[in-house]
């Protein structure tokens, strides 16, 4: 039996629903963490500034950065459609996709805990001083 040489070496299979769903719901969790960036950050903004106190650092950080929020948001979007559109893939693309799934997993919910943390430092420290 002979194996034509235009074969190709990996077998192409569907997109699994299940990273398509995972995929999905971390664009959405990414678009409400960014959301939540450009809602609540300049309201917690304001509250500070009306408490005539300086800002840590870490929180000034937070607020400077906080666009990029919406840039990870976009950063994601885009496997999330290519997977969406492309309807075989191989079981590396298959593996390289779970695996940008835990990065973009993980990118996400450092975000949520980077902006909570910097919100809440300057109301844990003024608890401190009263």
């Amino acid at each position: 039996m002979d194996i034509a040489p235009n074969a190709p070496a990996t077998v192409e299979e569907p997109v699994p629903t299940s990273l398509l769903v995972c995929w999905w719901v971390l664009l959405l969790f990414s678009v409400v963490v960014g959301s939540m960036a450009w809602t609540t950050i300049p309201v917690f903004v304001d509250l500070f500034r009306s408490f005539g106190s300086d800002l840590p650092p870490f929180t000034l950080f937070v607020i400077e950065e906080s666009w990029r929020l919406l840039g990870l948001t976009f950063l994601l979007l885009t496997p999330t459609l290519m997977l969406t559109f492309v309807h075989r893939i191989s079981p590396a693309q298959r593996r390289l996709a779970w695996r940008a799934f835990a990065v973009g997993t993980v990118m996400v919910l450092a975000s949520l805990a980077a902006v909570v943390i910097g919100m809440y430092l300057p109301i844990l420290r003024m608890g401190q001083v009263v």
